[in-house]
């Protein structure tokens, strides 16, 4: 094993990929600010969204976070109407997620702010750079969450 560097340390990529995770945070809770949802709350309704009937846990599977703690962000959304509760139809002890009316509007009310706030951060890059930002973050979230991976957060 080599010597430590602490003057590396914080430069490491990974270590700055946490940091820019911090800020990427920060300024999409900036600009949910004054609305009626969280950062966390959206991306549970946004999920619901793109697939329809989906459960808790795959909902967590897809976050990348503890089922507790979607389902933690399910009941109140459901409290707000903005997300509906079913039982499965093939399997009673299974609840389908489905997001309202009220839920869609609220997220069409949020994507121009959340596109805004990427062209802030990524309006520096040009389109090939863009590109090859997005292929490099899907990439490694595909290896990190990838069935049999070991490194689910």
């Amino acid at each position: 094993m080599g010597e430590v560097n602490p003057e590396e340390l914080p430069g490491l990529t990974l270590l700055r990929l946490t940091d820019l995770g911090r800020m990427v945070e920060r300024l999409l809770e900036a600009e949910l600010a004054g609305r009626e949802v969280s950062l966390a709350e959206l991306r549970v309704l946004s999920v619901c969204a793109a697939h329809p009937g989906v459960t808790a846990v795959e909902v967590s599977r897809i976050l990348l976070v503890e089922p507790p703690t979607v389902s933690r962000m399910v009941h109140p959304l459901s409290r707000r109407g903005l997300l509906s509760r079913r039982r499965s139809r093939t399997d009673r002890r299974e609840v389908r997620l489905h997001v309202t009316a009220a839920g869609l509007a609220l997220l069409a009310q949020c994507q121009p702010l959340l596109e805004q706030a990427q062209a802030r951060l990524l309006g520096s890059l040009d389109e090939a750079e863009r590109g090859s930002f997005r292929r490099a973050v899907e990439t490694l979230l595909a290896l990190l969450a990838g069935p049999g991976s070991g490194n689910r957060p």
